[in-house]
């Protein structure tokens, strides 16, 4: 009952996340919408094919999710710097959480990802750092540049990280809750 009282967004399951309260870097992420996919399930035979729109998110990513997760964490185990590898989207992600969390990010680049979205890192006040190399590569660098800050700068580890997993169950709670008010019961769905 508490829970369904709550805003649809990736807050309404709080207790079941890193953060002990929702946080003030928070931009109503997550309540994405569910569409039906009539077309594409017809052509695939599935009557019931829905598609999660993670673009609704701040950012236009289901990184947000992730980033609010692991921003709002550092922020109450007061972590003031963060250092990750990104292509693109979690730098962009980050970086919006990070300037309204007033935490310092580091968002080590490969020199493929477009001008555009670097940019776009950049302008949260974001530190980018752009490397020639792959994205593994990338990753080791800002894995080095971490390890020598000072103690408190966190290595965002991606899947690695629990805040990132936890973030991301979010979205099949809210597909079950979306698909409970959607999808016809059948006397067989009855116990």
């Amino acid at each position: 009952k508490q829970v369904k009282s709550r805003p649809f967004d990736l807050w309404r399951y709080l207790e079941l996340l890193p953060p002990t309260e929702r946080s003030d870097a928070s931009m109503s992420e997550g309540g994405t919408p569910l569409l039906h996919a009539r077309n594409l399930g017809m052509m695939l035979g599935l009557k019931h094919l829905y598609i999660k729109d993670e673009r609704q998110n701040p950012t236009s990513s289901f990184k947000d999710r992730q980033a609010v997760i692991t921003i709002s964490t550092l922020k109450e185990a007061d972590i003031q710097e963060a250092v990750l590898a990104s292509t693109g989207n979690v730098a962009i992600s980050y970086s919006a959480y990070s300037s309204r969390a007033g935490i310092k990010l580091w968002a080590f680049l490969t020199s493929l990802v477009p001008e555009e979205k670097m940019r776009e890192v950049a302008i949260y006040g974001t530190q980018v750092i752009k490397v020639t190399a792959s994205y593994d590569q990338t990753k080791q660098v800002a894995s080095q540049f971490a390890k020598q800050q000072a103690k408190g700068v966190y290595l965002e580890r991606g899947t690695r990280s629990i805040p990132t997993l936890e973030s991301m169950k979010t979205i099949a709670f809210e597909v079950a809750e979306q698909l409970g008010t959607i999808l016809p019961r059948t006397s067989s769905d009855t116990p």
